[in-house]
């Protein structure tokens, strides 16, 4: 089988996919897909037998679909017969053809054996040789002298005798350049002038402390009567008679009450009267500015006592009816003047 087909082990690729040479392209890839799955390591416990099986199936559809031409032409044509290997031509004097094997030739007889043995002679045997007095214990090297030495007669030259030549010292680079700090000069200029001292105090007499303090007092007693005057009357933009409804802030469905409401600006009193009631009330001044004014009500019959105040909203006058806090008030209205 050649090296293209021999992925297939041996068998034949229609027999492994169990068709017939004549099947066409589909066959193939259904029956590969078929066997493939049937025949996977995932359904087979991934053992090597299922692995190499599907590696043949694999084998098998690659040969089918990239190269049939070829395998089919290879499949029909007969097996060659192999071989057989030549024998190697035989040597006339082959000089091992009647060589003996077994045992070494024989040991020679007693008396033909050396009587000693022929390396235990030493080596230098020469009596000509001049190197065996080199070896002898008796040569002193510091003593000997040989007649031809020829460095006896040297005679030293101008190059032997020339002193060794002068090296230049090592190269030692000069230190880095280090840049002064040198602080820069201002030129502040002259120098301030000094302040100059204080004049000296002058001492006062005791007359205008005196007078200072009397027009002191007499300031304050004008301005403190004046303004008393002003915040205990009733503002002008609140004098005249009011008419008007009031209602309970903490019942809706109550039915408002009608009420009348005389002020006289420049006074401390003013009175109230509530129509179909029978009851009405004196009302006494407490406190005032210029956008509201406060009255304490006494109150006659069934109504009872009460703080009042009343607050200006453009042509109209707001009433409130309050205890300490007039911010939560329990009744409230709007008069208008009459």
């Amino acid at each position: 089988m050649p090296d293209a087909f021999g992925e297939l082990e041996g068998n034949d690729a229609y027999a492994v996919l169990g068709l017939s040479p004549d099947a066409t392209d589909k066959e193939i890839l259904t029956a590969h897909r078929r066997l493939v799955f049937e025949h996977h390591p995932d359904r087979n416990g991934d053992s090597p037998a299922a692995r190499a099986h599907t590696t043949l199936l694999n084998a098998a559809r690659h040969v089918l679909t990239a190269d049939r031409a070829a395998y089919d032409r290879w499949r029909a044509a007969p097996p060659a017969e192999p071989d057989e290997p030549a024998e190697p031509p035989e040597s006339a004097d082959d000089p091992w053809s009647e060589a003996s094997f077994g045992a070494g030739p024989p040991p020679p007889p007693p008396n033909d054996r050396p009587s000693a043995d022929p390396w235990d002679a030493p080596l230098n045997d020469d009596p000509d040789d001049d190197w065996d007095y080199y070896e002898q214990d008796s040569y002193d090297r510091d003593t000997y002298d040989r007649a031809d030495d020829l460095w006896e007669e040297a005679v030293p030259s101008a190059w032997s005798e020339r002193p060794p030549p002068a090296y230049p010292p090592p190269y030692v680079p000069p230190p880095r350049y280090q840049r002064q700090h040198i602080p820069p000069t201002y030129d502040r200029g002259a120098p301030p002038r000094p302040y100059p001292p204080p004049p000296p105090r002058q001492r006062r007499s005791g007359l205008g402390c005196i007078a200072t303090l009397v027009g002191i007092i007499v300031v304050t007693l004008v301005f403190g009567v004046r303004g008393q005057s002003e915040v205990t009357r009733v503002p002008l933009a609140f004098g005249g008679t009011w008419q008007g409804e009031i209602r309970d802030t903490g019942d809706a469905k109550a039915k408002p009450w009608k009420i009348t409401v005389k002020l006289v600006a420049g006074t401390t009193e003013g009175t109230t009267s509530y129509p179909g009631h029978g009851c009405k009330g004196v009302l006494t001044f407490e406190e005032a500015d210029d956008d509201f004014l406060v009255m304490t009500e006494r109150a006659t019959g069934e109504c009872a006592d009460s703080r009042i105040r009343f607050t200006t909203r453009r042509d109209d006058l707001v009433i409130d009816y309050c205890g300490v806090d007039c911010d939560r008030p329990t009744w409230t209205g709007t008069l208008t003047l009459k």
